[in-house]
């Protein structure tokens, strides 16, 4: 079962119903009878919907408990008082089993179709959803997608539990370069980083190309592995989410054909300038740019 983050006002929420018909009890039992009891038995679904199954059992025990000393205390006989109270509260907590059961599942079945179940990364809807939110606030956006150079031949050559690491590896290595931002992983080999555009892209670039400057550590032995990234902003090189991974794609995918046949992998944009190399010249060059 997925765990979910509740907002805190949702753990006042049932006490302050089984608060309420403690307090009203005795004004309300001779009014309406035991229809009183809805209250309390209620809260016990509201539990299972908004807390999950632990907080509907407490909310089970607790109608219990205050509904046979409420009852009893109203003239009702205690093991009568018991009976009932307990039969109500265990008809109302197996709906809220149900309610929390269907809620659980549909949480995973959300999490499957927002969510890569190899790196816990969002995937692309996710992705673009996050672009179009920031440039609806009004704030500039800096995409990168970043590809995975030789990933197949990876794959190939080592096994496919092998490339599942390394693609693992580089989402954790993504994600604690990119704290505050957005990672996602966007394809089989790609990923996609979104952050505010306050910077410049050398800058952005390389904080990107650093995931692949120290080896990979997979099964005991160290492997190297290249990565590509292209670079794209807003408004400048567009103002949608579709825009924007559209340049970013383009510029890394004439990157990928310049690199061809070159010794030199490693390769991103700095403006309109198609940049490629292995990741120390690389890192040179944007030293000498940044001096400029």
């Amino acid at each position: 079962m997925i765990e979910t983050k509740k907002h805190p006002i949702f753990w006042a929420v049932v006490p302050a119903i089984q608060v309420a018909y403690v307090l009203i009890f005795s004004f309300a039992y001779p009014l309406v009878g035991g229809a009183i009891g809805i209250v309390p038995t209620s809260s016990i679904v509201l539990a299972a919907w908004l807390l999950g199954v632990r907080a509907a059992v407490l909310a089970a025990l607790f109608t219990v408990f205050a509904s046979t000393l409420l009852y009893a205390s109203a003239g009702v006989e205690l093991g009568a008082a018991f009976r009932s109270s307990f039969m109500a509260a265990a008809f109302f907590l197996a709906v809220g089993f149900v309610i929390a059961r269907m809620a659980a599942d549909r949480q995973r079945i959300q999490r499957l179709v927002m969510f890569d179940r190899l790196t816990n990364l969002p995937r692309i809807d996710v992705f673009d959803e996050r672009i179009q939110r920031m440039i609806g606030s009004g704030r500039r956006a800096h995409v990168a997608l970043v590809d995975v150079v030789g990933f197949r031949v990876l794959n190939d050559s080592f096994g496919h539990d092998v490339g599942d690491q390394i693609i693992r590896e580089i989402a954790r290595r993504l994600s604690v370069t990119f704290p505050k931002d957005v990672v996602a992983r966007l394809g089989t080999e790609e990923f996609g980083v979104l952050t505010q555009a306050v910077g410049g892209d050398d800058t952005f670039a390389a904080s990107v190309l650093d995931v692949f400057r120290s080896p990979f550590l997979i099964g005991g032995s160290l492997l190297t592995v290249e990565g590509l990234v292209g670079i794209a902003r807003s408004p400048e090189h567009g103002d949608t989410s579709a825009l924007l991974r559209s340049a970013a794609e383009s510029a890394a995918s004439s990157i990928r054909h310049l690199a061809m046949g070159q010794d030199y992998v490693t390769a991103f944009t700095v403006g309109d300038q198609l940049l490629w190399g292995a990741a120390e010249p690389l890192r040179r060059m944007l030293r000498l740019l940044a001096g400029n």
